[in-house]
């Protein structure tokens, strides 16, 4: 089997898969607040945190944009720094605490559907939780060798 064979299913399957738990976050925000804005806006923010991949692969790529290299993750594996500046715990912590705060239902969704986003990538990629802490990889200068081989480590 090609390499193209193996990955597109891959990456296929994936996709759909953010797409289901895209609609579902949807369905859960319009069930809670009956607005069809919120959820719409809930939902699009759920699958958009896969947007900071796309800034890896340019930093990876230095600006060259080759599409079927980004749609088959050639980058992955390859880059040297994990910045992905939208899977973060702490914009989970963050929104929970100011939602104990305000009680602001909004919040406490917003949470939902990013928190819910990390999960299921954690379940998929089998990775350690810490992975998705930007202060984590912070700490290890966003360096994928440290990052990956401590994630390992925790398994």
């Amino acid at each position: 089997m090609s390499i193209k064979s193996e990955k597109i299913p891959e990456v296929l399957n994936h996709l759909i898969d953010h797409i289901i738990l895209m609609v579902l976050v949807g369905i859960l925000t319009y069930a809670v607040t009956k607005s069809i804005h919120t959820s719409i806006l809930l939902s699009v923010l759920n699958i958009s945190l896969d947007f900071d991949h796309l800034i890896e692969y340019f930093l990876w790529s230095k600006g060259r944009f080759v599409f079927r290299d980004f749609f088959l993750g050639k980058y992955f594996g390859k880059k040297r720094k994990s910045f992905l500046f939208f899977h973060c715990w702490e914009y989970v912590l963050i929104s929970l605490s100011l939602w104990l705060i305000s009680h602001n239902i909004i919040l406490l969704l917003f949470s939902i559907s990013i928190g819910s986003h990390l999960i299921f990538d954690l379940y998929t990629y089998k990775s350690s939780p810490l992975f998705y802490s930007f202060i984590y990889r912070l700490y290890f200068g966003f360096e994928s060798a440290k990052i990956c081989k401590k994630q390992n480590n925790t398994k």
